[in-house]
């Protein structure tokens, strides 16, 4: 649902430079997960991107979000601008995970994509429905995949275990869903289908990553799962995170933004910190998580301020202003 939130934004072309430490694209994230760099960062093909800081920082792997393709672009797929980013990625050394959303496409065109991506020599896909804004039909019977799971099945079916597949996690709950407990059938179904990982929404909460990692072992879902972290940089994106992709604000963080929200560079610190202590949380817990996923909206900058301020990642990372 984080694609939502960039889609009102220009295009920009994008040139990659090659990975400050190269991966092999043959990696599997779930192999990759067994490293001891686990920091993953997500980016958007549609909006400018700093690709000297890119390189700068050794992620164990990039997702390329999803934006459903105009019908020029489904008619040949490689002008679809997620797959044109992934490539460019993958061609210049960085694992690349690639966001695939099932709900709009049709059963011939999600074949020409895995096919291009599997020539492309891209091995990990994240399965989709789709943000519920670009959902175009809404009876599920006329979509050839209308959940994540479906499209899981299908990815499975054509080409076994040659694509490593992630799946979304919830750990409070899909907007959608009506509890928890449902939600989490939904999850281990996906998984059973075939899901090799999770990668959940945000949360600002890290007891709420805990208690979801725990629900999901006594679900019997043991798939590794990578907490996703947004970083508070105004305001404005703490409410767009909650409105498009309904993450909850704890009170406490809505008290604390409030009183600074006038001044940027304030509640910029703030969420810097407030996602340190986060990532911190997580990786003193490494029995239940498996890493933690960076949504960047392409601030790559906000992110390395973040890491820098970690003792998991700081020294690995060139300066600032490398």
């Amino acid at each position: 649902m984080r694609e939502t939130l960039i889609n009102s934004l220009q295009k920009i072309s994008i040139s990659i430079k090659p990975a400050f430490k190269k991966v092999s694209s043959d990696n599997f994230i779930n192999n990759v997960l067994t490293s001891d760099l686990r920091v993953s960062v997500e980016i958007c093909p549609n909006r400018g991107l700093n690709e000297d800081l890119l390189c700068s920082i050794p992620f164990s792997f990039c997702s390329v979000t999803w934006r459903t393709p105009s019908n020029q672009q489904l008619e040949n797929v490689e002008q679809i601008p997620a797959l044109i980013l992934a490539k460019q990625l993958n061609s210049n050394g960085y694992n690349v995970l690639l966001h695939l959303a099932g709900r709009n496409l049709k059963r011939d065109q999600v074949v020409r994509i895995l096919e291009d991506v599997k020539s492309a020599g891209i091995k990990n896909l994240f399965a989709l429905q789709g943000d519920p804004s670009e959902i175009k039909e809404k009876d599920d019977k006329k979509c050839d995949f209308p959940y994540a799971s479906d499209l899981v099945k299908f990815i499975r079916e054509l080409h076994g275990n040659f694509f490593c597949v992630g799946v979304a996690g919830y750990p409070e709950k899909h907007p959608q869903c009506e509890n928890i407990e449902k939600d989490l059938q939904y999850l281990k179904f996906k998984v059973t289908r075939g899901a090799d990982f999770i990668i959940t929404q945000a949360s600002y909460d890290y007891q709420k990553f805990s208690t979801f990692s725990q629900q999901c072992h006594l679900m019997g879902i043991n798939v590794p799962i990578i907490p996703g972290v947004f970083i508070i940089s105004s305001q404005r994106t703490l409410t767009a995170m909650s409105k498009f992709c309904g993450v909850p604000i704890p009170r406490n963080i809505l008290d604390a933004v409030e009183a600074i929200k006038d001044d940027d560079d304030d509640v910029t610190k703030f969420g810097i910190q407030q996602a340190t202590e986060l990532i911190e949380k997580i990786f003193e817990n490494q029995h239940l998580f498996a890493g933690v996923h960076m949504f960047s909206l392409n601030n790559l900058e906000l992110v390395k301020s973040v890491l820098l301020k970690t003792r998991i990642n700081s020294e690995h990372l060139l300066p600032l202003n490398a």
